[in-house]
């Protein structure tokens, strides 16, 4: 699939650290699809879907069992692509030289961008069959309330989109186009800023809140994770339960070793082989990405699905 010169104009800085690849298609992404039992009862980790404080909330009766129900608007917050850049180091002469390559913001976005307009509508399918409505950033800021509230809302680490320690040195966070980009971790911590947050949630009149966040190299060619959070609203909101309105939720999470050599999820981008002219004025070929591997979104339709149901089991009280 090709995609609006995605790699070959804005995106990438450092464009020959990808264009001399042939694969069409990362082994990695595909072994795992060929192997779902693997994929879905080691390679995920799930994480938050405890029961404790549904266990708890119902024992001391500031819920029922019958207050535990699937969300009915489900709403998408950010559906983000974290750009982890490249690098790399040589010594010569007692110099010691180091170069860095990494995605533009805008292109970083135009990933991200890709990615959503090929998995929203398998999203919006998996989460309506378990009864759910899941809402684009377009469909529920529906006011002009809604929609200031959303873009002016004040994140308290904003740096944490943008800087990565490591290997890979800096890198760009870009989210879909009429999204922000607002990761948990973006909002803060401690019992004040979590108040704040759960205020913005519940003004924004959704029953739960989807988190998608892929990081991904893009001048290396290669996918390092998928994180799929889902967060619940209390159903002992009102009450004087000790938990906060967004206190329960449950996530899915696929990871790759940054500090590998060869990535686990890599050639994640679809080269063609096109014809350039060159300084000299000679017509040379080289290999170029023009699109994302298909199985991409496949992967990411499978992280944000088995969120769904670890939510459901969360939800439902079920093992």
């Amino acid at each position: 699939m090709k995609i609006s010169i995605l790699i070959k104009s804005i995106i990438v800085i450092g464009l020959t650290l990808i264009t001399n690849t042939t694969i069409a298609q990362s082994s990695g992404i595909q072994k795992l699809l060929d192997n779902p039992e693997n994929m879905y009862g080691k390679t995920f980790v799930y994480s938050g879907a405890a029961t404790s404080i549904r266990k708890w909330q119902i024992k001391k009766g500031f819920a029922t069992e019958a207050d535990y129900m699937l969300p009915k608007k489900v709403g998408i917050l950010t559906f983000v692509v974290q750009d982890r850049s490249s690098s790399s180091s040589y010594k010569a002469g007692g110099w010691k030289h180091s170069t860095t390559s990494k995605a533009t913001k805008d292109g970083t976005s135009m990933v991200a961008n890709e990615i959503y307009s090929n998995v929203i509508q398998g999203l919006k399918e998996t989460f309506s069959y378990k009864g759910m409505n899941l809402l684009e950033v377009s469909e529920y800021l529906n006011t002009e309330t809604k929609r200031d509230l959303y873009n002016n809302f004040e994140l308290k680490d904003p740096k944490i989109l943008t800087m990565f320690s490591g290997i890979t040195g800096q890198g760009n966070s870009g989210p879909v186009i009429g999204y922000r980009a607002m990761p948990l971790l973006s909002f803060g911590t401690g019992a004040k800023v979590v108040k704040a947050r759960d205020a913005f949630f519940n003004q924004l009149e959704l029953d739960a809140i989807l988190i998608v966040e892929i990081v991904m190299s893009i001048t290396g060619n290669a996918l390092y994770s998928i994180n799929s959070g889902i967060l619940y609203k209390n159903p002992a909101s009102g009450t004087n339960t000790i938990y906060g309105d967004f206190s329960e939720g449950a996530g899915v999470k696929i990871t790759s070793n940054l500090y590998e050599k060869k990535p686990t999820y890599s050639d994640i981008f679809v080269t063609e082989e096109v014809e350039y002219t060159n300084k000299k004025g000679k017509t040379k070929t080289r290999n170029e990405a023009v699109g994302l591997d298909p199985n991409l979104y496949k992967l990411v339709n499978a992280v944000v699905g088995a969120n769904v149901g670890s939510l459901e089991k969360f939800v439902l009280g079920k093992k």
